[in-house]
């Protein structure tokens, strides 16, 4: 009892020594990974807390109230490792949604991209799916700011970095928790769940990032509860929260609106059984039921095509290289990897830190291989329970891998459903996992189960902070690009028409920094962001051509004048300390802006090597400096 007293104790000091470490580790340069910033005292500290809060999990005497308390912080540690390490966000979606949010707070109406094919509709599935968030982190950012929409988005990036951690970190354990009470667990069983929840890579990401997708697995994840006590215990008011959930869930992310209305479809099947056994057969048909939903609705809408013709082999070595962690043992590899990050992210070269747990990582592929296994025995047992809600979560699991690897190997498309399906399928694994437990333990003889149970708390620690020091690989906005762009949005605003030539991430910013007012930078978009015009003007201007297509910009997008903003510091500092004044260059640090109009479109800024003659900017950061001349 002394012993776990102090245990608790060491928990709450490496607790506070987490957070604090990752509060000095902020940073506001542009990095792939926050693990590029985060200081590496850090990551074993995390892996101590880790295997104190299990081995007080497993063994604790304490009230599950303190012990919920206590695994509520630790999700909160370990999500704010994205928040707390930048000053902006991570990854370019929360950009976008930010820009619509700012629009909502100044009451102006929704803007579309300009498409290849003309403007966008003015509605689309699109907009009911996210209008949860939007209007959530509206509210709060007109709750904490009366400011016009163009200077409210310091507020918004706040709430867009903060919302969905601590919402994630108080409702996620909690909802764990009750899903395995539910599932007539005990309590350390599903304290545990909630422990362990923490190993797979796509529950790290989704609780960290503020997007609709992962509002709306909390909600499914509710929804999933509820049935699953309703199986038990049927009663009206079930019924009423899963009409209220389904209703919530329009207004949040379609895939998790379609995935409840198939766990509910399932639940009601299921209990349909009076009595007997689930014939194989049965399980078959709602399995392969499941596994068509997802590719049947993204083949409707046009988001899934035929497959290119690759061969069977290749997609059968590409899937075990993707969740066996072969790839990421040999690797990294140089280029990213999208599919199969669920339990490990296959971090690409670029934006990988190694770590005692990684520096050798051929330990990874044998614990996946373990790791998997464990879930295929969690559904062997599940099926030989008959317990209907065992068989919902053995259906689901089975089903949604099967669509996911249909899609993701073998298929072509956008496929906008099966690729989020990722921290649906590390949930549904871990829970399998969980079935198996009881089952593993009783192999070990009683007095080698402590000894067994703490080599293997070590080792699930192990694996937890390795697949936490792997990711996410998410590109950002530096302090000096979002400064840069805050002057482009000020000089714009107002005008009808735009150019500006810049990389993806800060004309993203300058997307939220203008309410959407910038798009692109002003040219065509197609439905996937791309945009080929845009990225052939960035090149020549990245040669440092002094003739650049600079009509067919102005023909392209309508405007008067044109920006390029590029960080360099090299180019910066040269422009710097160059002779003689002009006004069409700003400097913002390492960033540096270049205004053309019609009238000086054949001046071009110079390669980092070669700068301009006689050309200075009258002002760097902002400050006015003398010409040397």
């Amino acid at each position: 009892m002394r012993l776990l007293r102090l245990v608790a104790a060491v928990y709450l000091v490496l607790l506070a020594a987490g957070f604090y470490l990752l509060a000095i580790s902020r940073t506001g340069e542009s990095v792939a990974s926050p693990w590029q910033t985060i200081r590496p005292a850090y990551l074993y500290v995390f892996f101590a807390a880790t295997l104190a809060l299990g081995a007080l999990v497993i063994w604790g005497r304490g009230r599950v109230k303190w012990l919920l308390a206590a695994l509520i912080f630790y999700s909160l540690l370990l999500h704010s490792y994205l928040p707390l390490t930048h000053e902006l966000v991570y990854g370019a979606d929360q950009w976008r949604h930010m820009a619509v949010e700012a629009r909502l707070v100044a009451g102006q109406p929704l803007l579309k991209p300009m498409l290849r094919q003309g403007v966008s509709s003015w509605l689309s599935i699109g907009d009911f799916a996210y209008s949860g968030l939007w209007s959530i982190s509206a509210l709060l950012a007109k709750a904490f700011s009366g400011r016009a929409y163009f200077l409210v988005n310091y507020s918004l990036i706040h709430i867009s970095k903060w919302l969905v951690p601590i919402i994630w970190s108080a409702a996620f354990p909690l909802l764990l928790f009750y899903l395995g009470r539910s599932l007539e667990w005990s309590n350390r069983r599903s304290l545990f769940l909630v422990w362990l929840s923490a190993l797979p890579f796509a529950l790290q990401a989704t609780g960290s990032l503020t997007l609709p997708s992962s509002l709306g697995f909390l909600w499914w994840l509710g929804g999933l509860v509820i049935l699953v006590r309703h199986f038990a215990q049927p009663t009206r008011r079930q019924l009423w929260a899963l009409g209220g959930i389904g209703l919530v869930l329009i207004f949040n992310h379609t895939l998790y609106l379609i995935l409840f209305i198939l766990i509910w479809a399932l639940a009601e099947i299921l209990r349909w059984r009076v009595a007997g056994k689930f014939l194989p057969a049965s399980v078959i048909i709602l399995t392969l039921a499941v596994a068509v939903t997802l590719p049947a609705v993204e083949w409707g809408a046009g988001y899934l095509e035929q497959g290119s013709g690759r061969p069977a082999f290749a997609s059968v070595k590409q899937l075990l290289g993707n969740l066996t962690a072969v790839y990421l043992a040999s690797g990294p590899r140089p280029h990213d990897i999208a599919i199969g990050n669920i339990l490990f992210n296959q971090i690409p070269g670029g934006a990988f830190v190694a770590n005692f747990f990684t520096a050798w990582r051929w330990w990874l592929p044998v614990f996946a291989l373990l790791f998997w296994a464990g879930v295929i025995y969690g559904l062997i047992i599940a099926w030989r329970s008959q317990r209907r809600e065992l068989l919902l979560v053995m259906i689901l699991t089975m089903g949604l891998s099967i669509s996911y690897v249909a899609a993701r190997y073998w298929l072509d498309g956008e496929q906008i459903l099966n690729r989020r399906l990722d921290p649906v399928l590390a949930f549904l694994s871990v829970v399998s996992i969980i079935i198996a437990l009881p089952a593993v333990a009783q192999r070990f003889p009683w007095r080698r189960q402590r000894a067994a149970g703490l080599v293997g708390l070590v080792i699930l620690s192990s694996a937890i902070t390795a697949s936490y020091s792997l990711g996410p690989d998410l590109p950002t906005v530096s302090r000096d690009e979002y400064r840069a762009m805050q002057y482009v949005g000020q000089q714009e605003e107002g005008s009808k028409r735009h150019c500006v030539i810049a990389d993806t991430m800060p004309l993203l910013a300058l997307e939220a920094i203008s309410g959407r007012e910038v798009i692109g930078g002003g040219f065509p978009i197609d439905q996937y962001f791309a945009q080929p015009e845009l990225a052939r003007f960035r090149a020549q201007l990245d040669k440092g051509f002094f003739e650049w297509d600079s009509e067919t910009a102005y023909q392209l997008t309508g405007s008067q004048q044109c920006w390029w903003v590029k960080t360099d510091a090299k180019m910066a500092a040269g422009l710097a300390r160059g002779p003689g004044p002009v006004t069409n260059v700003k400097i913002f640090g390492k960033t540096v802006v270049v205004r053309y109009t019609q009238a000086n479109a054949s001046y071009a800024p110079p390669a980092p090597q070669d700068f301009w003659p006689g050309i200075v900017p009258l002002e760097v950061d902002g400050r006015s400096i003398k010409s040397s001349f």
